[in-house]
């Protein structure tokens, strides 16, 4: 029989190898169980996600089994206004795009933007930071398939300076290409730290308050997470934060390698584009799609889409 409970602690500790963070959120749990994770990163001196991570991974431990309430990142309680006024609305700046969705994105929601390869998706992200950004809205890019120099170099040749812009700390990248990851001679998607990542994005919404979040691509991300009910779970928890944090968020998504998936993401995420292409003669047409959009009365109808020295164009009055 074990003396004291600060005895099973020790010998839980020698067992699943805890540090001393770990015990300080053990006994923060202990004390209270509907503490926040906020509250306990800002009283350690940590962020709030390393918290979140702990208590994930006690979890997973089996060192923590059960609560009063479940702890994590969550969104702030709502208040009601007094008032209900005119959705809020972002645009893109993409030409012709906005025309076909009542003006822009809906504030604070998060779109699916999913399709094949070559169908324009990176280039629909990156126009969306840019033309955020000229107009003072910051913008965050984390990306798990361009380097930060990939990601310059698509940019300059639509004439988009994302240097000039970053040095204004109007945009910031995260990259799976890049040492502060932890990757080592290429990305490793299975392996890559997902507290190194997740940490790293917090401390950039912190610093720059975006209005903006790209993730590209959101397939990647999930492919480390095992089963349906994992990839659920974690969207549902990412998706909820961004919102948390007031960041209108573009999630790429490759439709070829997902098509079984795409359901979690579909019923998680507000609003849906579908970027694809069909062949007329030898030519091929891209084609832009809105599947669903929060409180939009957007066209229902594919729109010829092309690609351009300035970007991404969408032709309202071309549909197919």
């Amino acid at each position: 029989m074990e003396k004291s409970e600060g005895e099973r602690i020790k010998r839980i500790k020698g067992i699943v190898g805890l540090d001393e963070l770990d015990l300080k959120v053990i006994e923060y749990l202990k004390n209270n169980a509907r503490i926040p994770a906020a509250q306990i990163a800002e009283e350690v001196g940590v962020t709030r996600m390393t918290i979140h991570n702990r208590i994930k991974r006690l979890e997973e431990l089996g060192v923590i089994k059960q609560y009063t309430v479940k702890l994590g990142i969550m969104p702030p309680t709502p208040t009601l206004p007094s008032e209900i006024g005119e959705l809020k609305r972002i645009t893109t700046g993409i030409p012709g795009l906005d025309e076909i969705i009542e003006g822009g994105i809906p504030r604070g929601t998060s779109t699916l933007v999913i399709g094949p390869p070559g169908a324009g998706k990176t280039i629909f992200g990156l126009q969306y930071l840019f033309n955020g950004a000229k107009k003072g809205e910051p913008g965050l890019l984390i990306s798990f398939q361009e380097s930060l120099l990939d990601i310059i170099t698509i940019g300059a040749g639509f004439g988009w300076n994302f240097r000039d812009l970053m040095d204004e700390n109007l945009i910031s990248v995260i990259s799976t290409f890049s040492p502060e990851v932890e990757v080592h001679r290429g990305a490793d998607y299975e392996k890559l730290g997902q507290w190194s990542l997740t940490e790293q994005m917090e401390e950039n919404i912190n610093r720059m308050e975006p209005s903006r979040v790209v993730i590209d691509s959101i397939s990647v991300f999930l492919t480390r997470f095992e089963d349906i009910y994992q990839k659920r779970r974690e969207l549902f928890r990412l998706n909820n934060y961004l919102r948390s944090q007031g960041c209108t968020t573009l999630l790429v998504s490759e439709i070829g390698s997902l098509e079984s998936e795409l359901h979690v993401e579909n019923y998680v995420i507000q609003n849906v584009f579908l970027l694809s292409y069909f062949h007329k003669g030898t030519e091929r047409v891209r084609q832009l799609e809105v599947l669903k959009m929060f409180g939009t009365n957007h066209s229902k109808h594919a729109h010829i889409q092309s690609i351009t020295k300035n970007g991404l164009e969408v032709h309202p009055r071309a549909a197919v």
